[in-house]
């Protein structure tokens, strides 16, 4: 597991749990979590960046309304400000 100095939050544990539904060759879009989640794209977006079970929770299978690849313009790690 990444360490990025805390645990995961429980509205993480929850979008990684239904992030984890997504079968294998199929995708889904921020927008459609965050409204199983009743939250935004952009929360949803920001706690798949600090996904500390990759690949195991596969937020790679997570794309864009238009669903386009996006949300890997982050950094991360102890170099970076974030």
């Amino acid at each position: 597991m990444k360490s990025n100095g805390r645990a995961p939050t429980a509205f993480e544990e929850r979008l990684y749990l239904v992030c984890s539904a997504i079968p294998c060759g199929k995708v889904s879009t921020y927008g459609a979590l965050a409204k199983a989640l009743h939250s935004s794209p952009r929360a949803v977006g920001q706690a798949l960046r600090r996904n500390p079970y990759a690949p195991d929770v596969p937020c790679h299978r997570v794309v864009t309304s238009s669903l386009a690849l996006g949300g890997f313009s982050g950094s991360w790690g102890d170099d970076t400000p974030n």
